[in-house]
């Protein structure tokens, strides 16, 4: 309405309710959107949402902050934590588990694990890794998103300075920016809390099979981990922020 008013092009990157995208001038929508009115003008259909990660804004940002962090040339692990929603949650036996898994790595390889929670972190999950992980020499960096830190860019940084990431399932928009760094990937799928399997595993599907991430359960992540690292094979980024300025270039360009 406010589009029509100003006289101005209107966009949206998800499928909005109750109103739908045909009003739009352009709908950005990602693969769990599509069906039959992906096929109008005004759809741009991606596989992820559009974010502001990639390759060359990370590697840019790495070697600053090796220096900056006095890093160690061992392999970085980063993890990148979400929360629950009304499919999935990370309990605080996930987190128990996982905290083991991560010493075990770190003793077999030689590795740094990089880990950063989110807003929707169970309280006493953050608690546990902190008093696990917070200060143990192979964790240089544990960041709470709702605490402040020295780091401008905290998130970014973690990306950055990984050469493999690993993303709990239940947050996509985490996942896709893992999927556009151009770093390797596994989507860690851990306690399931409905039976229905939510809609973004058919994009994980498909990312998994385009050679984009891997998906993992939590029992089999030590062997992933090592299988991924030495592929001599990168994963192909996905280049939704691409596609979607493009779009929104055309839109404009047609005004």
């Amino acid at each position: 309405l406010l589009g029509k008013i100003l006289h101005a092009k209107t966009v949206t990157c998800r499928r909005p309710s109750p109103i739908g995208s045909r009003h739009f001038d352009l709908a950005i929508l990602p693969m769990f959107s599509w069906d039959n009115t992906t096929s109008r003008n005004n759809v741009c259909k991606t596989t992820g949402v559009p974010n502001t990660i990639t390759p060359n804004l990370l590697n840019s940002m790495r070697q600053h902050l090796k220096q900056k962090l006095k890093l160690q040339e061992v392999t970085r692990i980063g993890i990148l934590l979400g929360g629950t929603d009304k499919h999935e949650t990370v309990t605080l036996e996930n987190a128990i588990h996982l905290t083991e898994k991560c010493q075990t790595v770190v003793e077999k390889m030689d590795a740094h694990i990089l880990i950063t929670t989110s807003r929707r972190t169970p309280p006493e999950v953050t608690e546990y890794l902190k008093s696990k992980l917070g200060n143990a020499e192979w964790c240089p960096l544990f960041i709470e998103s709702d605490k402040p830190t020295e780091y401008e860019y905290p998130y970014q940084a973690i990306l950055a300075l990984s050469d493999l990431l690993i993303i709990t399932a239940d947050s996509f928009s985490m996942v896709c920016e893992a999927a556009s760094s151009g770093r390797k990937a596994l989507v860690l799928k851990l306690t399931q809390i409905s039976t229905k399997q939510p809609k973004r595993y058919r994009v994980y599907e498909y990312m998994e099979q385009n050679s984009i991430v891997n998906l993992c359960k939590l029992e089999e992540l030590e062997d992933k981990i090592n299988d991924v690292l030495t592929m001599d094979v990168m994963n192909s980024v996905l280049t939704d922020t691409q596609k979607a300025a493009k779009a929104i270039h055309r839109l404009l360009l047609n005004r």
